[in-house]
């Protein structure tokens, strides 16, 4: 299954996130974690101390192992949204595999892989979701078996409908806190997703009372998990 993690920056998306893939790892589940904010905090909640490769620095790599045999086009044709075709390669998440070895990172039984810090080259030039078509091609390429979990910490905010990623996903994890600010992120995704059918599942965070929850749940209706009580 592949969940994404989003909502209004600072609300806790990468924490719980986190919290969930050590739990489905805890779980005897794969674990495949994507960091694909363009703050880099990820592996950092998941005890991973090296420094990750970035899939964003290694797009074209990336983009000619996916292509394999495929006849239609060579790699540097390839868009973050060209889908697999007949000789294309998929990624897994068996050990072996060929992107799981060269840009993962291990660490209490689950794998952690990033989009990258901006390159220095870049800035001023090129935005931040350059990186993450990566991640988008590498959603598009890869085949899910059962008791495995793909997560995503995607961008904050609406800007995560700024790439495809949320349309490769089996769900949308919302954290929103008890402020205006942040439960209006809630109604830009339901106009966004109006036409997709994704779940959108609301989870709140930093909450410290009973007046919280109710204000939460007078926008958001029904509310998955509550963090801080």
């Amino acid at each position: 299954m592949r969940i994404a993690f989003t909502g209004k920056g600072g609300s806790g998306k990468t924490t719980v996130c986190s919290l969930f893939a050590r739990r489905a790892a805890q779980k005897g589940r794969r674990v495949l974690a994507l960091d694909a904010d363009i703050n880099q905090h990820l592996a950092a909640a998941l005890g991973i101390g090296a420094e990750l490769p970035g899939m964003g620095s290694g797009l074209g790599d990336i983009a000619m192992h996916l292509r394999g045999d495929n006849p239609r086009f060579d790699a540097a044709a390839m868009h973050k949204t060209t889908p697999p075709g007949s000789g294309s390669r998929f990624v897994t998440l068996r050990p072996d595999d060929w992107f799981i070895e060269r840009y993962t990172r291990s660490a209490e039984g689950l794998m952690v892989a990033g989009a990258g810090d901006i390159p220095a080259e870049n800035i001023g030039v090129k935005c931040y979701h350059g990186l993450n078509g990566a991640v988008e091609l590498v959603l598009g390429h890869m085949l899910d078996r059962e008791d495995e979990y793909v997560l995503v910490d995607m961008t904050a905010g609406a800007d995560a409908f700024s790439s495809s990623i949320f349309t490769k996903v089996d769900a949308i994890v919302l954290v929103v806190e008890a402020t205006q600010k942040s439960l209006s992120v809630y109604h830009q995704f339901g106009e966004h997703l109006a036409s997709y059918e994704i779940p959108l599942i609301v989870v709140a965070n930093k909450v410290e009372d009973d007046e919280d929850i109710t204000f939460i749940k007078e926008t958001v209706g029904t509310v998955s998990a509550l963090f801080g009580l």
